[in-house]
């Protein structure tokens, strides 16, 4: 499960942040799901979406984190 954005300058809302707990706790109680952090990734000029690199970057942390599932299941 991947993190919401954490864009600088933009603080989170109440809400973001009880959505990112949520988020955090699917994944510690159910081995079959991995959260994925989003800290560091940049985002498009609209302050919305991740930009092209920090795509490239997200799907590399969620293949690490899949791969840990996969181990965890054999």
């Amino acid at each position: 499960m991947g993190q919401l954005g954490q864009f600088e300058g933009m603080e989170w809302s109440e809400a973001r942040t009880k959505i990112d707990q949520i988020h955090r706790g699917i994944a510690e109680r159910d081995g079959a799901v991995g959260f994925v952090s989003a800290e560091g990734l940049e985002a498009k000029a609209d302050r919305v979406h991740f930009n092209s690199a920090a795509l490239d970057e997200f799907g590399r942390r969620y293949a690490a984190a899949l791969e840990v599932i996969a181990v965890a299941s054999d």
